[in-house]
């Protein structure tokens, strides 16, 4: 018995064939390069940014290696750039760190994503680094024209930059100080480390003891100065006989009036005495010119001002300081006791005198000059140049001339209202001293200025 298959089995079993034979002929779709784009720059700095990109189809085959690459040039890929980030695998946006760039300096960036077909970029964007800020240094002398800085100028914070401070001749360096007067640094020249923000240094310098100079007071007489302790000192009696407002000081009083006057006045030591001339001065100008004039302390206390502007008579406090710096720096003596000629007072002692034993120059009679003294004569270290004059109207006498220097101070007394502070050094001492005369006594005038 024959068995029959059906017709429409018969016709399912070729329709299946044809599908299977059909199917098995079919090649699949070829997979392609990733599609992407590059992320817009941002977070710029002066050596790092950020970028990233967004890989929208992995073209049928999974993305292996995605990340960003840059240059300074444009088109930058994976073989040829100066900087490329690995940032994983797969699609989607991913963000990428730019690293190592160099301040000021304009970039060009594009995405990559690679997979089994190759590497495709994204569109290519650019952007520039920040520069580095720059802060100013500003370098200042002071005294202005004790020297000279050099330095200056814009930095960014961390150079190292070499400054340098040249004293000018009669000064020398101190030290570095900022803005708050901190020391920065002892040494002349040294590299200095820039902070993240603007900088005044200031190159401190100390006028040397002894250096000389000049100043006018009103009437154009001509003073020599000289500097020690950092303040300048006039290096000679005052001469001025008018106030700094050109009203006229008071003179040509009698004794009488000089012991009744409350107002200021001066005076000039006679040129002639009872027993004849002075020695090598013949006129009333050579006496002014040698030893200056004397004033009452009427005069030095005026409100119109008696020394040059910008001066002042030196006080008590002055006097006291110099003494103290001379004592300590120049290893003198200031001891009442001690008659060692190594004193303050003979090293301000003019060193012209009778019979100097260093002899020379310093060896005179004329005046103006100290008289002879076995031990103690002035040997003018500093250019101080004392000489002795005064006049004690108490005495109804102007003194003799060479033995004694004595100034006013500025300050009165504080045990009498009638006398005021006195500075004195002694022909026949080797040290300074202190004391008080009445304000109506005529004295010499030497004038400091700080």
């Amino acid at each position: 018995m024959k068995f029959k298959i059906p017709l429409t089995v018969i016709s399912f079993i070729a329709l299946a064939a044809i599908l299977i034979i059909t199917s098995g002929c079919e090649k699949d779709d070829p997979a392609e390069k990733p599609s992407l784009t590059t992320a817009a720059v941002t977070e710029i700095a002066q050596t790092t940014a950020k970028s990233g990109g967004n890989i929208t189809d992995d073209g049928g085959a999974p993305v292996n290696a995605r990340g960003v690459v840059w240059s300074t040039s444009q088109e930058p890929n994976v073989t040829n750039n100066e900087g490329i980030t690995n940032d994983g695998e797969g699609t989607g946006q991913f963000t990428s760190n730019l690293t190592g760039l160099q301040h000021e300096t304009t970039y060009y960036v594009r995405a990559y994503a690679s997979n089994s077909e190759g590497t495709s970029y994204g569109n290519q964007v650019s952007f520039s680094t920040e520069g580095i800020p720059l802060y100013n240094l500003t370098l200042e002398a002071d005294p202005q024209e004790a020297g000279t800085v050099d330095g200056a100028g814009e930095y960014p914070e961390g150079e190292e930059v070499a400054l340098t401070a040249t004293a000018e001749e009669g000064y020398q360096f101190v030290n570095w100080t900022d803005g708050d007067d901190t020391e920065i640094s002892d040494q002349e020249n040294f590299e200095f480390t820039m902070p993240a923000e603007d900088v005044t240094l200031t190159a401190n310098f100390f006028v040397s003891d002894g250096t000389t100079s000049t100043v006018n007071d009103i009437e154009g007489n001509i003073y020599k100065t000289v500097y020690i302790g950092g303040k300048k000192w006039m290096a000679e009696n005052l001469k001025v006989t008018k106030y700094n407002d050109e009203s006229e000081i008071l003179t040509d009083i009698t004794e009488t009036e000089w012991e009744e006057n409350e107002e200021g006045a001066y005076a000039v030591h006679p040129h002639e005495d009872e027993y004849g001339g002075i020695y090598g001065i013949d006129s009333e100008e050579e006496m002014i010119d040698a030893y200056g004039l004397l004033y009452n302390w009427y005069a030095v206390d005026d409100e119109r001002g008696l020394c040059p502007a910008g001066w002042r008579v030196a006080s008590k406090d002055d006097w006291d300081e110099l003494v103290d710096y001379l004592v300590s720096e120049y290893e003198l003596h200031n001891d009442g006791g001690n008659q060692d000629p190594e004193g303050v007072g003979n090293a301000l002692k003019s060193c012209l005198q009778v019979h100097s034993p260093l002899g020379g120059e310093c060896d005179v009679s004329k005046h103006p000059r100290w008289d002879s003294h076995g031990t103690q004569y002035g040997f003018d270290q500093f250019g101080f140049s004392a000489l002795p004059i005064s006049g004690e109207v108490a005495y109804n006498n102007f003194g003799i001339l060479g033995n004694n220097a004595k100034w006013w101070l500025s300050d009165d007394a504080d045990w009498a209202e009638i006398e005021a502070y006195v500075t004195l050094i002694l022909g026949s001492s080797p040290y300074i001293m202190e004391s008080s005369y009445f304000k109506t006594n005529r004295l010499p005038v030497r004038c400091i200025r700080d």
